[in-house]
């Protein structure tokens, strides 16, 4: 009994800090979509579906000063409406994987409303499967990005507490690596063009003494056309390869625990 009483005694001057610290996870499903488009703005390519996945945050407060760390992974299969080059249409599937890490940090300027600012990178990998003669491909494509923007509290409604949030997105160009199927061409490595986008995010709370809460997020980027990259075939330049003008729209559903 002594030997509590003097744990307790320990770990009460602890506590405050330890307070100031948030884990959550969110198990979620994201539906995903991308576009590509040519330079005259016909749709070249078509790729959508459901991906399951889970996000994870770790933050500290201190003052009017709040610094989170963020990861997420969605992956699953979706369906690929396309086209080969000659222009016959193509269809197929295609296994996608979304990872990304976040440092943000936010500041308190008002009662409940936050400015925020962060760094993003992010890791997304594509499979399009071959069928019949048409090779499938394997893209690889990894990005930075700079994050700013506003969250801020909701009047409450029916007792359930509500958060708003509102992200400007400026991306670095992505750098693509892409590999054929049976060796069709080499290897090809180029860069994308820079990136611009939007999210808002809303998050549900039935109540403040409640661990849970629901989310949901709407992701758009867009990516200008990339220049053309040399085509190689064992070593010979056999063509050019080019990432079209391409937008990524994503809405992500979660049910988000905190510890």
């Amino acid at each position: 009994m002594k030997r509590l009483v003097l744990l307790t005694a320990l770990l009460l001057p602890l506590a405050p800090a330890l307070a100031q610290w948030q884990v959550s996870v969110a198990p979620g499903i994201r539906h995903f979509r991308l576009t590509e488009n040519g330079p005259d703005g016909r749709r070249l390519v078509k790729e959508d579906g459901w991906l399951p996945g889970v996000q994870a945050t770790v933050g500290h407060t201190a003052g009017d000063w709040r610094i989170s760390l963020h990861g997420e992974r969605f992956q699953g299969g979706i369906d690929y409406d396309g086209q080969v080059q000659s222009g016959s249409a193509f269809a197929s599937d295609t296994d996608t994987a979304q990872s990304r890490i976040a440092l943000e940090a936010a500041r308190a300027i008002a009662d409940r409303m936050e400015l925020i600012g962060g760094i993003e990178y992010e890791l997304w990998r594509r499979r399009v499967h071959g069928q019949g003669r048409v090779a499938g491909v394997m893209e690889h494509s990894r990005s930075w990005r700079l994050l700013a923007g506003l969250d801020t509290g909701l009047p409450s409604l029916a007792g359930i507490n509500s958060r708003l949030r509102f992200m400007l997105v400026a991306a670095w160009p992505e750098q693509l690596d892409v590999r054929f199927d049976d060796q069709l061409f080499d290897d090809a490595h180029f860069s994308t063009k820079p990136a611009v986008g939007a999210r808002l995010g809303l998050a549900l709370q039935p109540g403040m003494d409640t661990k849970l809460s629901f989310t949901a997020d709407l992701d758009w980027l867009k990516v200008r056309r990339s220049d053309n990259a040399p085509l190689l075939k064992n070593g010979f330049t056999a063509g050019t390869v080019t990432q079209p003008e391409h937008i990524k729209t994503a809405l992500t559903l979660g049910l988000r625990y905190r510890f």
